[in-house]
């Protein structure tokens, strides 16, 4: 069984609360990723904030189906008792729609994870470049090997 390991840190040079960043090692090459930071709340966001938080870390399962939003298929991640659906839960604080796709900034990624092919800084803030490129070989990797699961991990 093929799977996807999405290895977290803290960026060191900044705060955490700016954002969670990380990498995917696949065939060799360094993918970086970018989410929202960690926003949690017991009672009204048990599963992180919706669109607004990183995915929690845990065991997912990975389903490709079309994206009205994107106009294309995308792999969603899904894992119900961590609260991640492949759309929505049927409780408001559930999540859905947790994808890979572009994105350099948290700013730009919508409870998702973006990727890019290298670590830069804008703005005296981490960002990640060559983000197409980058969403381009996660894809193929997808539609070549198949993975059935994905794993986010702190390291």
């Amino acid at each position: 069984m093929t799977s996807i390991v999405v290895n977290r840190f803290k960026n060191p040079k900044h705060d955490i609360k700016y954002g969670t960043f990380g990498y995917i090692d696949l065939l060799g090459f360094r993918i970086h990723t970018v989410e929202q930071p960690w926003t949690y709340d017991p009672v009204k966001w048990p599963y992180g904030k919706p669109g607004e938080s990183c995915i929690p870390a845990g065991t997912y399962e990975l389903v490709t189906r079309y994206s009205n939003r994107k106009g294309k298929e995308m792999t969603y991640l899904k894992n119900e008792s961590l609260g991640v659906y492949v759309y929505s839960g049927p409780k408001p604080f559930h999540r859905g729609s947790c994808m890979f796709h572009l994105g350099a900034r948290p700013e730009h990624i919508e409870g998702c994870i973006g990727v890019g092919v290298e670590m830069g800084e804008r703005g005296g803030l981490p960002s990640l470049e060559r983000i197409d490129l980058a969403e381009r070989f996660i894809y193929d990797y997808i539609k070549t090997f198949q993975p059935t699961k994905c794993e986010i991990v702190y390291v």
